[in-house]
């Protein structure tokens, strides 16, 4: 009966051995492969928090800084969220273009809110549409180098009175 448990130690000790050295590892690769896309959600969380403070105020809402520090660290969280779940995911499928696709849509459409509050904060009244279109001409733009006009996308002032 002794040499029953102790084989049953033995290969429970064995099993948490292995499972442990394993997720051990998984981790470690995950957090490595987590850090470069923690330092552009810094600008985006200030970039958010500025413009997201400048548009409250032009609405005449009572913007504290308890409510945008509240703010800022719900958007770190949901980065890390964001990141943890698309580093993982290229981890475990072996691929690593899931990671780019899952942060290019969301670091997209923090760039696009960041525009569509910078218009808005400046009285341009820019719907999510043209604000997606405005940021869509911007990086082609930038890729192709091509002159891409952006000036029927930001309505006249007479307009948005």
């Amino acid at each position: 009966m002794n040499n029953i448990m102790d084989e049953a130690n033995r290969s429970s000790l064995l099993t948490q051995g292995v499972t442990a050295g394993f997720f051990t590892q998984y981790l470690h690769a995950t957090y490595i492969a987590v850090l470069p896309w923690l330092i552009p959600c810094i600008p985006l969380i200030f970039l958010v928090c500025k413009y997201g403070r400048i548009n409250a105020n032009a609405k005449g809402e009572e913007v504290t800084w308890c409510k945008t520090v509240k703010m800022a660290v719900n958007k770190v969280i949901n980065y890390v969220c964001w990141i943890m779940i698309s580093c993982t995911l290229s981890i475990a499928f072996d691929c690593k273009s899931i990671t780019y696709v899952i942060m290019a849509l969301v670091y997209g459409l923090e760039v696009m809110k960041c525009i569509l509050r910078y218009m808005q904060s400046n009285g341009h009244n820019v719907s999510e549409r043209q604000a997606l279109i405005l940021f869509l001409k911007i990086l082609l733009q930038k890729i192709t180098g091509a002159d891409v006009s952006t000036e029927d996308l930001l309505p006249n002032d007479n307009e948005s009175k």
